[in-house]
C-alpha cells in the first residue's frame, strides 16, 4: 500500500507536467491531421489539372505529417525535466546514433530516397496505369516507403519504392495516345490452309467491340495504309505453323478482354472448319519391359492391328500426332502384355 501511496502522490505532484505533455501530444495530433487533410485537399483539385503535380502533394503531405510528429514528439520529450538530461547526451551521440540507425535501416532510407525520386523524376504519377514486372494495375498512392497499385480485379499490390529501381516499368498512360496493340499466336497443322487460317482470325477479331475498327485507327495515326488486323506467320514451328494476329484495342485496360474473346472465337470457327486444325501432343505410356515385349510376335501383331484400325487420317499429321484410339482391340492384344 506504501508503495501504492507513493505512486499516487508522485502523479498528483507532477499533475501539471503530464498534462502539459498531453496536451503537446494531442495538439501535435490535431495541427498533423489539419495539414494532411488541407495537402490532400490540395491534391485533389490539382489532380483534375496535373497528375505530376498531384503526386508531389501527396509526397508533401506524407512528409508534411511525419515532420509534424517528429517535432511535437521532441517538444514533449524536451518538456520532461529529466529526460532533458538524456535528449542532449543523445544529441551530443547523433553521429554514432546515425551510422548505427543507417544500417540497421539501410532499406528503409534505401525506399524514402526510392520515393523522393520517383517523386521528382516521374516516371509515373498517381491515376497512371502502369505494368510493374508481371503485375498491371493504376497508381493509388506514392509515399515515402512504397508504391500502392490497384488492379482490375480489385487487389492492392504494395511494391517498395527501392524495388522499382531495378524493375522495368511500362507506363500505359504517358502517352497522350491510349491505343494499344493487341497480339494473340494461333498454330494450326502442316496441312491446314493456312490462308483460310488467316482468314478466319481476321474475321473474328474484327467482329469484337474491343477492336478499333480501320477507320479509326487511319485517321487517328495519319496512316491511310495503317492495317487495323494483321495475320502473320511468325513461325514454322516443329509441330504446327504459328500464326500471329495483330490488332488494335482502344486502352490498354480493353486488352485482356479483347484477347480473350477473340481467342475463344477463333477456335470455335476452327473447329467448324474441316480444312484447319490444330495440333497437339500426345503421350503414349508403356508398362513392362519394351525388350521383352518387342521379342513377342503378339506384340508386333497387335500394334500393327491397332494402327490399322485407326483411321488413316487421323494417325499422324506432319509430324503432330492426332490419334484417335479405337473403341475395340483386336483380339488377343492385351495378352501379348502380359
Amino acid at each position: 500500500m506504501a508503495d501504492l501511496s507513493e505512486i499516487t502522490a508522485s502523479i498528483i505532484s507532477h499533475t501539471d507536467l503530464i498534462l502539459t505533455v498531453f496536451f503537446i501530444l494531442a495538439v501535435t495530433f490535431i495541427v498533423a491531421q489539419i495539414a494532411g487533410m488541407w495537402v490532400s485537399k490540395m491534391a485533389r483539385s490539382v489532380g483534375d489539372k496535373s497528375r505530376s503535380g498531384s503526386t508531389k502533394l501527396v509526397m508533401l503531405r506524407h512528409v508534411t505529417v511525419g515532420a509534424i510528429y517528429a517535432v511535437g514528439l521532441l517538444i514533449a520529450v524536451y518538456t520532461i525535466p529529466s529526460l532533458r538530461t538524456f535528449s542532449a547526451t543523445l544529441l551530443a551521440g547523433a553521429g554514432l546514433a546515425a551510422m548505427v540507425l543507417g544500417l540497421a535501416a539501410q532499406s528503409t532510407f534505401s525506399n524514402m530516397v526510392s520515393g523522393l525520386a520517383l517523386v521528382f523524376f516521374r516516371p509515373f504519377d498517381i491515376g497512371d496505369k502502369i505494368t510493374v514486372g508481371s503485375d498491371y494495375g493504376e497508381v493509388i498512392d506514392i509515399n515515402l516507403r512504397q508504391t500502392t497499385l490497384e488492379t482490375f480485379d480489385n487487389k492492392r499490390i504494395i511494391i517498395p519504392n527501392s524495388s522499382l529501381n531495378s524493375l522495368t516499368i511500362t507506363n500505359w498512360t504517358a502517352n497522350a495516345d491510349k491505343t494499344v496493340i493487341g497480339t494473340i499466336t494461333i498454330g494450326v497443322s502442316y496441312n491446314s490452309d493456312i490462308d483460310k487460317a488467316r482468314e478466319i482470325m481476321i474475321e473474328e477479331a474484327r467482329k469484337s467491340s474491343y477492336v478499333m475498327k480501320s477507320e479509326e485507327v487511319r485517321e487517328l495515326h495519319g496512316d491511310d495504309e495503317l492495317p487495323d488486323v494483321k495475320a502473320r506467320v511468325i513461325e514454322l514451328a516443329p509441330y504446327s505453323v504459328d500464326i500471329r494476329l495483330d490488332f488494335w484495342v482502344y486502352t490498354r485496360s480493353d486488352l485482356f478482354s479483347a484477347q480473350t474473346e477473340i481467342r475463344e472465337a477463333i477456335k470455335k470457327r476452327i473447329d467448324d472448319e474441316p480444312s484447319v486444325s490444330i495440333p497437339f501432343p500426345h503421350t503414349t505410356v508403356l508398362f513392362g519391359n519394351p525388350m521383352e515385349m518387342k521379342e513377342n510376335e503378339s506384340w508386333d501383331t497387335g500394334i500393327k492391328e491397332l494402327i490399322r484400325r485407326i483411321p488413316k487420317t487421323d494417325r499422324i499429321r506432319n509430324g503432330c500426332q492426332n490419334t484417335r484410339l479405337p473403341e475395340t482391340f483386336p483380339a488377343g492384344f492385351f495378352s501379348a502384355f502380359s
